[in-house]
């Protein structure tokens, strides 16, 4: 059963609403829980045929930079692989989109007409589309939250260690050449 995003015309009171919490939410909740947030919130207003997934997952990344929570003295901010996490776990995505998508189908009557053409027609006023329960993303965002600190960074700061060796063996390699030529 195929995710139905909300009707266009509510996207007009919609996507201002995004962009206003992915510019302040992180001031007035924990920006992990505001990550989680404004990226599940525009990947279920859907606007675009494709790319929504991307562009939620920059939201996420955009509003934990905003808060200032991911600058460091001296490399100023930096990116949590967030992404990494939720590619590798994209069962666990799935099931955190779906607890939203699935009551939200729901509130379609879709007819078949004929080959590819279908009759949609929302019941109701569509408030779950403007208001809904944020608690299987934020829980899900959380656990990626957790696993990118924990597993990818550290993965990242290993493989930038073994660079950096790598790099001063053949810098110094190179200028023993250079002194012998």
């Amino acid at each position: 059963m195929a995710y139905l995003p909300p009707p266009p015309e509510f996207l007009e009171d919609i996507m201002p609403n995004i962009a206003n919490m992915a510019d302040t939410l992180h001031k007035n909740v924990d920006p992990l829980v505001a990550a989680g947030i404004v990226s599940f919130a525009f990947v279920y207003a859907h606007p675009f045929m494709d790319g929504n997934g991307r562009l939620s997952r920059f939201l996420f990344h955009r509003t934990l930079a905003q808060s200032g929570q991911m600058e460091t003295p001296t490399a100023g901010k930096m990116l949590l692989p967030v992404s990494v996490a939720m590619k590798r776990h994209e069962s666990e995505h799935l099931r955190a989109l779906q607890s939203f998508s699935t009551p939200a189908r729901n509130l379609w009557d879709v007819r078949w007409i004929d080959q590819e053409q279908f009759d949609f027609k929302l019941n109701g006023s569509g408030t779950p589309y403007r208001y809904w329960d944020a608690t299987d993303a934020v829980r899900f965002s959380l656990q990626m939250t957790k696993e990118a600190l924990r597993e990818d960074l550290q993965a990242e700061v290993n493989t930038l260690v073994r660079y950096d060796a790598i790099y001063r063996k053949m810098n110094c390699s190179h200028q023993a050449y250079t002194a012998m030529a």
